[in-house]
Formats: C-alpha cells, sequence, structure tokens
C-alpha cells in the first residue's frame, strides 16, 4: 500500500510529467519566448511554441534555432512554413514574411525524442532582422530515459 501510495504521489506532483515551462527575452525591439516541456522522456512527441512579438517592424524575420537544442530529436511538422530554410553558422534558420509591430507572430513545432537521447539539450533561440540579431532567449530539454 505504501509502494502504491509513493507512485500515486509521485504522479500528482509531476515529478514523472513534463510540465511546460516557457522563457523569453526582451530587447528593445521584440520579445522573443519559447513554450515547451522542460523535462521529457525518449521516444515522447513534443511541442515547442515559438512566439515572437516585435515592437517595430521587421522586414526579414529569421527564426535560429541551434543545432544543439535539436540533437537527436525527429522534427515531424512545422507551421506555418517558412519561406526558406538554410544551415548556417551551427543554427537551423527559418526565414518568413515581414512581421508589422506588435504582431504576435506564432512559430509551432512538433518534434519526436529520439531512444539515444539522454541529458541536456542546450541551445539558444534568436530572431533577427536578415543578419541582424534583434532578441535571443536560451533554451535547455532535459531528456530522461
Amino acid at each position: 500500500m505504501i509502494v502504491l501510495a509513493c507512485v500515486v504521489g509521485a504522479g500528482l506532483s509531476g515529478a514523472a510529467g513534463s510540465p511546460v515551462v516557457e522563457v523569453a527575452s526582451r530587447s528593445d525591439s521584440a520579445v522573443v519566448s519559447v513554450e515547451m516541456p522542460a523535462v521529457i522522456r525518449t521516444g515522447k512527441i513534443l511541442e515547442m511554441r515559438f512566439h515572437l512579438r516585435p515592437s517595430a517592424a521587421i522586414d526579414k524575420p529569421v527564426l535560429a534555432i541551434d543545432e544543439s537544442l535539436w540533437h537527436e530529436l525527429t522534427i515531424n511538422s512545422m507551421l506555418p512554413a517558412a519561406t526558406d530554410e538554410a544551415f548556417r553558422n551551427g543554427a537551423f534558420r527559418f526565414s518568413f514574411d515581414r512581421i508589422q509591430a506588435g504582431d504576435d507572430f506564432l512559430f509551432k513545432v512538433d518534434a519526436q525524442v529520439n531512444p539515444r537521447l539522454r541529458g541536456v539539450n542546450r541551445g539558444r533561440v534568436v530572431l533577427l532582422d536578415g543578419e541582424r540579431e534583434v532578441a535571443a532567449v536560451p533554451v535547455e530539454l532535459k531528456v530522461w530515459p
């Protein structure tokens, strides 16, 4: 009975679950926030939401995501589709159409954790205007076996 109570207690506490965290960075030009699980198990599917809100229009928005953050993740879908995709300077880069000042732009990514991944993936999510960095946020994903 004690073992059962411990298992139920751990489940209710969220210790074995995937609590979602939101990390954000604010600059003079924009706010970038990322919603994703703080902890996840191998083989599980996860959703990442990248919110962009510029205070001034961004003519050539590019979202750069460090390769180290997506190491051993299989990306299943990305919405909306980028107008251009590239890999440069250790980051996946997704270009989009102009974002007006004050607009909320959401980039949604569904991924699955590959079975080999264990430990912590860390990286930066950077909003660029062309090649100029507008705002950046450090992100961390912990993966349990």
